[in-house]
């Protein structure tokens, strides 16, 4: 549902929310578990421009902007936070993944294509568009028994931090269901595949 409200926002107003006080920083917080996070010292210059260029181009994140050291401590309170600076939040393990370097618009979609995911992410009915229309076509499937991912998830996780732009994780904790992904039956439990 909050997919659809920032594309909606995006494609009739303003694909970018400002947000000037501490105030309005928590209550976006309230309805945002992911957004993407941009601070400048003014709204302009070419860096400024190319993070309205990425915010425009993507449909998926809410983008947010800020030139106040609180508010931006408020939205994403990990490390110095130097101007421009550009960020992910998220609710996932890695919840504040940052963009160094020069911000162009096609770093900052590539930045976010890396990062918009949890590290392992639980196949689901739901996520299965998302995952086999990712430009990441390199990808691991482990299918397991709910008690053997539980095991298995921490070790998945720190692979997928050192291969993370490169390789996309998917885990299914139900025997039988995910399987026909792959187009196969029957296997003894845990299966890796590699894409």
């Amino acid at each position: 549902m909050e997919e659809m409200v920032i594309w909606a926002r995006k494609k009739t107003g303003s694909p970018v929310i400002r947000i000037n006080s501490v105030d309005e920083a928590n209550g976006f917080l309230k309805q945002h578990s992911k957004y993407a996070i941009g601070i400048f010292d003014k709204f302009e210059g070419p860096e400024y421009g190319e993070f309205k260029k990425a915010a425009t181009t993507d449909d998926e994140i809410q983008f947010v902007e800020t030139n106040s050291k609180e508010v931006a401590e408020v939205l994403y309170h990990v490390g110095k936070l130097d101007k421009p600076f550009f960020g992910l939040a998220k609710s996932e393990p890695e919840k504040y993944p940052p963009l160094d370097g020069n911000l162009t618009s096609d770093r900052i979609l590539q930045f976010l294509e890396n990062n918009k995911f949890p590290l392992v992410n639980v196949m689901t009915e739901l996520k299965s568009a998302k995952v086999f229309s990712s430009t990441n076509k390199r990808q691991v499937y482990v299918f397991a028994e709910a008690d053997d991912l539980k095991k298995l998830t921490e070790s998945l996780q720190e692979v997928a931090k050192k291969f993370k732009s490169e390789v996309r994780s998917y885990v299914s904790g139900v025997r039988i269901a995910g399987l026909h992904y792959v187009a196969c039956k029957t296997f003894f439990f845990p299966v890796l595949f590699f894409f």
